[in-house]
């Protein structure tokens, strides 16, 4: 792969600090509340294979399979590049499968790649030219914790869209969560590669020292990240969000009428939904801008979105209600509207809302003859949180409505009571992933000097 591997980057990196992550991290994602509260029956990631794509550390990229925690794992050197392992690609194991710290120990396969060989052989497909579509990915999970830019003015800007192109294809294609990663250095611009993606999920940091703001081409201005976890090093956010992932997918294996949670984009929606933002003080967005341009949508807690898993899938409806949590994958016809309708419990108010829509780009035209031949097409929708009464949306409380971006985030804060709806409207029509939760307090009486109740999220 001469002509991607020498032409195409002027930067391929790992991304690692001294330490790898917080000791108190499985706390801070709701890690350790699932496990608490679920015990033997709580998700391990059992029986989910995954792929894992390294940037040379040294000389390697291949994890140590003779450190304790990776006992049992069966880890597979997909590029036969690597003739020693490496510290890098061992702590991100470390915090993904290994046993005894990793958020999804159950994790019995990983695919090890060198990062220019997995996107030039695999993505790409140019040992030879480019020959094709990428590769078929038969692993539900990659995470990819390196990130890569293009050498200044030396390739040209179409050869970049093509990789991103390519990626997002393949991820909508073959149906994987691909997680990657933004660079530690905050003064730095979003990587070119994979950070413009579309269809994957893009990972900082809680504390906020990651690149970050908007995409600087195909689709100006979308923001990154999607949502951070609380790692030293971006490098090890990304595994504790794929580990997040499999947990979910494996609960989706368990339960025939969660199949619709194993899509991609559900996946997704069900961890942005599910995270928290009292984190940050200066968190904040928009109507045309859906994610805070540092944080995005918040901090991964897989409790969250385990809860919102576990709601179920909702339909929308003219007139039935829905529960005040919950996901459904549906699709909205062009200049349509599908409303979400719930009502609150008359002895409980509404505080928060929190609600994700996100959908895939869809890569039409991939035409091998054209290296850099990928047409996309993207679907316009729009999300807002109503009051509601009697099936008809009343009074508009938020908005999310960006023409570049392919997420939609409702956040409000309030007291809200009665009936409450989610619409999703769309200019194209096209296929959707919603994922709701709202967080109620018991009802004051009319006594007005007594407080509210403890917060509950809805189930």
């Amino acid at each position: 792969m001469p002509y991607v591997k020498e032409a195409l980057l002027g930067v391929l990196a790992f991304l690692c600090t001294a330490t790898g992550s917080r000791a108190d991290f499985r706390d801070e994602i709701g890690l350790s509340r699932l496990l608490s509260e679920l015990g033997a029956n709580a998700p391990s990631g059992s029986k989910i294979n995954i792929a894992q794509v390294e940037a040379l550390s040294l000389g390697a990229y291949f994890p140590d399979p003779s450190l304790p925690g990776f006992a049992g794992r069966n880890l597979l050197d997909q590029s036969g590049l690597s003739m020693s392992t490496s510290a890098h690609a061992s702590r991100v194991g470390r915090l993904l499968y290994a046993k005894g710290l990793g958020v999804a120990p159950g994790i019995a396969l990983v695919d090890s790649y060198e990062a220019t060989d997995w996107y030039g052989r695999v993505l790409m497909r140019s040992d030879n030219g480019y020959l094709g579509d990428p590769l078929v990915e038969s692993r539900a999970i990659q995470n990819h914790s390196w990130v890569a830019s293009r050498t200044g003015g030396d390739v040209p800007i179409e050869l970049a869209i093509k990789i991103i192109r390519l990626f997002d294809y393949q991820v909508d294609r073959d149906n994987v969560v691909s997680v990657v990663s933004l660079h530690n250095d905050p003064n730095a611009r979003v990587p070119d590669l994979l950070s413009h993606n579309y269809n994957a999920i893009t990972v900082g940091k809680t504390s906020g020292v990651h690149s970050s703001g908007g995409t600087l081409f195909d689709g100006l201005g979308r923001v990154k990240p999607d949502l951070v976890a609380p790692a030293e090093s971006t490098s090890f956010a990304v595994p504790m969000v794929s580990g997040a992932a499999a947990l979910l997918i494996e609960e989706v294996g368990k339960d025939i009428e969660l199949a619709d949670a194993g899509r991609s984009e559900v996946i997704k929606a069900l961890l942005m939904a599910g995270a928290t933002k009292q984190e940050f003080a200066s968190w904040s967005h928009s109507p045309t801008a859906p994610l805070d341009r540092r944080f995005g949508v918040g901090e991964l807690n897989v409790y969250n979105s385990h809860q919102i898993l576990h709601a179920g899938e909702q339909d929308f409806s003219v007139d039935a209600e829905v529960k005040l949590s919950g996901w459904d994958y549906g699709i909205v016809g062009k200049d349509r509207a599908n409303h979400y309708y719930m009502r609150v419990p008359p002895d409980r108010l509404v505080v928060e809302c929190s609600a994700v829509l996100v959908w895939n780009r869809r890569i039409t035209d991939t035409d091998p003859s054209s290296f850099f031949a990928a047409d996309a097409e993207l679907p316009d929708h729009d999300l807002m949180l109503y009051e509601a009464r009697a099936f008809e949306p009343g009074l508009l409380l938020d908005v999310s409505r960006s023409r570049n971006d392919n997420v939609e985030h409702i956040y409000y804060l309030g007291q809200m009571k009665d009936g409450l709806a989610l619409s999703v409207a769309s200019r194209t029509g096209g296929d959707y992933a919603l994922a709701w939760r709202m967080t109620t307090v018991r009802r004051p009486s009319l006594d007005p000097s007594e407080p509210l109740g403890e917060a509950a999220a809805a189930r």
